[in-house]
This record gives structure tokens, C-alpha cells and sequence, in this order.
């Protein structure tokens, strides 16, 4: 195996793996969580509104939307990463944020994450921008072409 096929496989594997643990710690937060707001003094978590209208916390489970790109990666798994499969990337993680946003009714994302401390939504960030900066620093570093 040349060095850019080996290289490429181990981008790869690391994408792969963040990727579905971002997805895996969206379905435990829809599972186990919910949203949290701060209009008022205190945070109270979104489920208790009466008025909301939905559960905040399924939207999270659009996140399954980036499946496809790990699909992708995984049928070029020894080839460099496209443009193609960046944007796509892109579009899909965006669409899927999109989707969140309009569908929350009361939550704060950034409240539930890092001041109430839910550690699946934590998870859920840090996975999803370390796999956005893989599939970044393979494409400025580049790699051998296949």
C-alpha cells in the first residue's frame, strides 16, 4: 500500500469514526436530554413549557442527515477526499442545522451545551467540528490522487 492510499485510510477511518460519534451522541441527547432555556432566572428545560408545541429535543435527530457522507467515504475509502464530498459534507451538516434551528421551539443550544453542561450535546459539538476540520485539513494539506 503506497503512502497517500495509506494516508487516505487513515483520514478515512478518523472521519468515519468521529462522524458517527457525533450522530451516536445526537440520538443519546434525544434519548436521555432535552433543550434547556434562560428567558427567565433560572434555566428550565423546554419539555416543561406546556406551550411549546413539540419536543425540542427530536431535533437532534436530524443529524442523521450527514449519514450519506460517511457512506461515501466509506466507498472511497482510499482515495482523497473530493470537492464534491466536501460540500456535500457541508450541505448536508448545514440542512441538518437548519432543520434543528427551525424546529426548536424554546431551546438554547449553546445554554444546554456549555452552561447546564449536557455532555451528549458536548459531545454531539466537539465531534461534529472535529470531523468538519478532518475532512478540512485533508483538503489544504491535500493527498496523494488515486
Amino acid at each position: 500500500m503506497s503512502a497517500g492510499r495509506g494516508r487516505n485510510a487513515i483520514v478515512s477511518l478518523v472521519f468515519c469514526l468521529l462522524t458517527v460519534t457525533a450522530v451516536a451522541s445526537a440520538s443519546g441527547f434525544s434519548a436521555y436530554s432535552g433543550f434547556f432555556a434562560g428567558s427567565t432566572e433560572t434555566p428550565f428545560q423546554c419539555g416543561e413549557l406546556l406551550s411549546s408545541g413539540g419536543d425540542d429535543e427530536v431535533a437532534m435527530l436530524f443529524s442523521f442527515m450527514i449519514g450519506p457522507s460517511v457512506l461515501w467515504r466509506l466507498f472511497r475509502w482510499n482515495r482523497s477526499i473530493s470537492d464534491a464530498e466536501v460540500l456535500a459534507f457541508f450541505a448536508l451538516n448545514i440542512g441538518a442545522l437548519a432543520l434543528t434551528l427551525m424546529s426548536l421551539d424554546c431551546g438554547d443550544f449553546f445554554l444546554t451545551a456549555f452552561v447546564v453542561g449536557d455532555r451528549y450535546l458536548q459531545a454531539f459539538c466537539i465531534f461534529s467540528a472535529a470531523a468538519a476540520g478532518v475532512l478540512i485539513a485533508q483538503k489544504v494539506t491535500g493527498s496523494s490522487k488515486q
